[in-house]
């Protein structure tokens, strides 16, 4: 820690805490499909990617997507794009009856 602490910068070690709440997965109810949807972003890179899982009410893989978008974009817009490609995947599987699940309460407010 030492090596990466004089590479950083840093004069003393740095202390991050973190409460981590864990939240058992619920299958939705019978007849709706869960869509879960998450982005990852580094602004240094020219292209961030994109995941969504699509889940049955008895919590089998419906459909997945993974892919990689190029351009410079916020994690906030990532988070936007990943939302809009899990719901287009669910249109071209043919459910309407679906609940979104993401962990950025920013984008639920802006959608």
């Amino acid at each position: 820690m030492g090596d990466f602490h004089l590479c950083n910068g840093l004069d003393k070690p740095v202390t991050v805490k973190q409460k981590v709440v864990k939240i058992p997965w619920k299958p939705p109810e019978h007849g709706t499909w869960m869509i879960n949807v998450d982005a990852a972003v580094n602004e240094a890179l020219d292209y961030i990617g994109v995941g969504v899982v699509i889940r049955d009410g008895f919590g089998v893989v419906v459909a997945a997507l993974a892919r990689r978008i190029f351009g410079k974009f916020s994690p906030h817009v990532g988070d936007c794009l990943a939302v809009r490609d899990g719901l287009s995947l669910a249109h071209a599987c043919g459910t309407k009856k679906f609940v979104v699940k993401l962990n950025v309460l920013n984008v639920v407010r802006t959608i």
